[in-house]
């Protein structure tokens, strides 16, 4: 039953990225914006329902390490699974508006993460904070829609939609509802298998979990990145990580403030090498412009590195 499990949820989760992008496409036509918009803002808000969903549960059943090493887990393998996977298979070029924007804010914001979790607690008021900052993040992008409306014919080849708006939008909306589905399954037979091996919360949250729920943002960017589409490829990680911290993070805090008792070393490791490979980031893409293959394996190696050290500091004594 694990196996097919994991299977089913496997074929949801591509069926569900498939149609997400012809919808994400066919809207951005029709509404002549540009697709990184709507990815930054409603794909990487779908692809991060998984995330809110388990934290949320995680913290009302007392288990914040759960909560918290999903969120770190989650923008980790954002970064160093999905993009150093979507690099491999080909460069991943930044565009401006990324660079001027999404990516300073999720700088900033994984520091401010830092800040807040350095007492290994989230307080009401933290909460609010980071969920008040996701509204104005959402703010800004709805502004630059508007703004990009008026110039998108000077920046991409407008074509005609293929599909009525109503079809592309029960499409997009389809794909959001799949993807949180497939992940769900996914992450399930791996936590079965997890929990059978006697593995802290916290690894639990930072590994499986969040591998289980970065899936949408793993398969959209791949079948994006497939396709040529590396607007929303890109777009997709960044504004996820924006929306973790933001909304799943900041959302779980006020409902339900935590505190995490010895947790305190390992998860100031977890911080750092969120913040760590967020500013490594930064600097390549701001130098470069560009996410090439070399980076993308480097990443990749970087992932297994932090995974192999949370694991084997992670594992319950008996």
């Amino acid at each position: 039953m694990t196996a097919l499990t994991l299977v089913g949820g496997l074929v949801v989760l591509l069926v569900g990225a498939e149609v997400l992008l012809r919808g994400t496409e066919t809207l951005a036509r029709s509404w002549q914006i540009h697709p990184v918009i709507i990815a930054v803002t409603v794909v990487a808000f779908g692809s991060s329902a998984p995330e809110l969903v388990v934290s949320l549960i995680a913290a009302a059943r007392q288990s914040p390490g759960l909560a918290v090493g999903n969120v770190l887990g989650s923008n980790l393998a954002n970064i160093a699974l999905v993009l150093g996977l979507v690099a491999v298979v080909r460069v991943v070029p930044v565009e401006r508006r990324l660079l001027r924007f999404e990516l300073p804010a999720l700088l900033v914001l994984q520091a401010g993460v830092l800040w807040i979790l350095w007492d290994a607690q989230v307080e009401v008021w933290e909460g609010l904070i980071l969920t008040v900052t996701g509204l104005g993040y959402v703010y800004v992008n709805v502004r630059r829609a508007r703004m990009g409306r008026r110039s998108v014919s000077m920046e991409v080849t407008v074509e005609e939609p293929s599909g009525s708006r109503f079809a592309a939008a029960m499409s997009l909306l389809f794909g959001l509802t799949c993807l949180p589905v497939g992940a769900k399954l996914v992450e399930s037979a791996a936590e079965t298998m997890a929990l059978a091996l006697g593995f802290s919360e916290r690894v639990i949250g930072l590994t499986v979990v969040a591998v289980g729920t970065s899936l949408p943002e793993v398969v959209t960017s791949l079948l994006a990145a497939l396709r040529g589409n590396m607007a929303v490829a890109a777009g997709t990680v960044l504004g996820s990580n924006v929306f973790n911290i933001c909304y799943v993070l900041g959302i779980t805090g006020t409902v339900f403030p935590f505190a995490m008792q010895g947790e305190r070393g390992p998860l100031t490791f977890d911080l750092w090498a969120t913040l760590g490979l967020t500013a490594a980031l930064a600097a390549l893409c701001w130098s470069l412009k560009r996410v090439p293959r070399l980076a993308g394996v480097v990443f990749l190696l970087i992932y297994v590195a932090i995974l192999t050290l949370s694991v084997l500091g992670g594992r319950e004594v008996a």
